[in-house]
C-alpha cells in the first residue's frame, strides 16, 4: 500500500511532465497559486459538487503547495465525477505501469525535457525493477540500464 501511495504520487506529478515534454508545453507552477481566502471559497464550491473548483485544487496543492495527498484527494474527486483525463492518470498509476516508469528514466537520461539527470533516470529503473520479475526479459534490460547508467555516474 506504502508502494501505491508513492508511486500515485509520482505518477500525479510526472504526467503534466511528460505531456510537457511531448507536446512542448511548459508550465507556469505560479499560474495554479491560489490565495487562502480564494482556497476556503473553493472548498466549499466542491462540497456543492462544482468539477471546476476541485481541478483548480488539485492543480494548486500540486504545484504551488505541492502537497501530495491532498492533490490526490481532489484528482479523486474528479475522477469520480467523471473526468476521463483524471480517469485514465489514476487507472495508469494504479496498474504499475513498468514501461512508463522506463520511459521516464529513458527522458531523464537523455534529457530530452530538462537537463540530463542521470540520478533520477536510476531511480526511475529501480521503481521499474522492483516491478517486475527478475527473470523477465524486461527485468534483464532494466538491470542492464541500470548498470550502463551506475557506469556514467
Amino acid at each position: 500500500m506504502i508502494f501505491l501511495k508513492f508511486f500515485l504520487s509520482l505518477f500525479v506529478l510526472i504526467v503534466p511532465f511528460i505531456i510537457g515534454c511531448t507536446n512542448n508545453i511548459s508550465f507556469s507552477y505560479d499560474a495554479y497559486f491560489i490565495s487562502p481566502n480564494e482556497r476556503v471559497t473553493l472548498e466549499q464550491e466542491v462540497k456543492k459538487g462544482d468539477t471546476k473548483a476541485a481541478e483548480k485544487l488539485a492543480y494548486h496543492y500540486l504545484y504551488a503547495e505541492h502537497d501530495n495527498e491532498k492533490a490526490i484527494e481532489y484528482m479523486r474527486i474528479l475522477a469520480i465525477s467523471g473526468n476521463a483525463r483524471m480517469q485514465h492518470n489514476m487507472a495508469a498509476a494504479l496498474s504499475d505501469d513498468v514501461y512508463s516508469m522506463v520511459k521516464m528514466a529513458e527522458f531523464y537520461e537523455e534529457g530530452k525535457c530538462e537537463e540530463k539527470d542521470l540520478i533520477q533516470s536510476y531511480s526511475w529503473l529501480r521503481l521499474a525493477e522492483s516491478s517486475t520479475s527478475n527473470k523477465s526479459s524486461l527485468g534483464k534490460s532494466i538491470r542492464n540500464k541500470e548498470k550502463r547508467l551506475i557506469n556514467q555516474l
